[in-house]
């Protein structure tokens, strides 16, 4: 008998990548870019307040990019570490 469920396998590299692209926008910071702002955006974080409004596509970019979304986190950890 088969199973009713179908066993699904994790995305392939072209998948990715597709789903990746569809999120594209026109206007798009490359990580350089990104990693010259962090700070900023992340001691706005800190502050309490919304970096989204001043840095809206660095947000876009930590949406879609899990190695700078990463570093942003190591960041507000140490940040806050420092603050304690």
């Amino acid at each position: 008998m088969q199973s009713l469920f179908r066993k699904t396998s994790p995305p392939t590299e072209a998948q990715v990548a597709l789903a990746m692209m569809s999120m594209t926008h026109e206007q798009e910071l490359s990580c350089d870019e990104v990693h010259d702002l962090i700070d900023q955006f992340a001691e706005m974080q800190m502050r309490g307040e919304n970096p989204m409004h001043l840095f809206p596509l660095v947000q876009r970019h930590l949406d879609m990019c899990p190695e700078c979304r990463e570093e942003f986190e190591a960041l507000l950890a140490a940040l806050e570490v420092g603050v304690a």
